[in-house]
């Protein structure tokens, strides 16, 4: 059951299934989704894990009643709920997985450097973006005007084919989208804009924490910019890339078995170090 939690004056809504007493996977969802993201691997993971899912700041139920500026939506405050919502819960040692920015908020939050963290996992995810100040303004203008002119249903089915390859993941997205859209389509906007410009390169050289990118098939704008890190990944021994194959941008969606399976044999890997 979905609840949600006051962090720092901040509505938190969060999932928590699973046994109490066994490690915990903290599941982050992709920009303009929710935890419904995740919904495959809460159901599998609940099984052998106490699972947690994260409505990030502007999504879903985690959204004051105030309206939330650019800064309010750094990516730095949405590792701050994150980490919040774990003290609050007394959450022990974890896993964390993201998908796009939620892959960005939780290569925050092991920069951060918290001591139980056990391992983090990316898909959809750069390691770092640096996008000129005059695109960034082109591309809001332009996904502002098909918000408006399309409509948040049209838009939604939209962004879902791009984002999905397989008929249910792009039902589960636009479903997802489309509810962003019309409830805060301004906060995805300013997440959108933070999402332009971070890097976790230094960080990346510099931790030994296990780390799994997981490299859709399909997902070929995200491919090309992790394609530095590739060539040097004998550098990084901590770094895996496991490729999935059939699999776009909502990976997790497309390929759910597959995706469960490579998540499972790395935690269980990371567990016996």
């Amino acid at each position: 059951m979905k609840r949600v939690a006051r962090i720092d004056g901040m509505p938190v809504q969060h999932e928590l299934r699973g046994d109490p007493y066994q490690t915990t996977v903290v599941f982050l969802h992709g920009l303009g989704s929710g935890i419904e993201q995740f919904r495959p691997q809460i159901t599998y993971f609940a099984n052998h894990y106490q699972v947690l899912a994260i409505s990030l700041r502007g999504h879903g139920d985690s959204m004051p009643q105030k309206t939330l500026t650019f800064q309010d939506y750094a990516i730095e405050r949405l590792a701050s709920d994150v980490l919040g919502l774990l003290d609050e819960l007394d959450i022990r040692d974890y896993h964390l997985v993201g998908s796009s920015l939620g892959g960005v908020v939780a290569l925050e939050v092991a920069r951060l450097g918290p001591d139980n963290l056990l391992s983090v996992t990316t898909f959809g995810t750069a390691f770092w973006l640096t996008v000129p100040l005059l695109a960034v303004g082109a591309l809001l203008v332009a996904e502002r005007a098909m918000i408006t002119v399309l409509g948040p249903r049209r838009y939604a089915r939209l962004m879902s084919r791009s984002a999905a390859k397989t008929f249910d993941a792009q039902n589960r997205a636009a479903t997802m989208f489309e509810e962003m859209a019309k409830k805060n389509a301004a906060g995805l906007l300013h997440l959108r804009r933070h999402l332009g410009n971070y890097s976790y390169a230094q960080w990346l050289v510099e931790t030994n924490l296990p780390i799994l990118m997981v490299r859709a098939e399909h997902d070929r704008s995200i491919n090309r910019m992790v394609q530095p890190m590739i060539s040097v990944r004998e550098q990084l021994p901590h770094l895996s890339v496991v490729d999935l194959e059939g699999a776009g941008y909502l990976a997790n969606l497309d390929r759910p078995q597959a995706f469960n399976r490579i998540l499972d044999g790395f935690f269980r890997e990371v567990n016996r170090r």
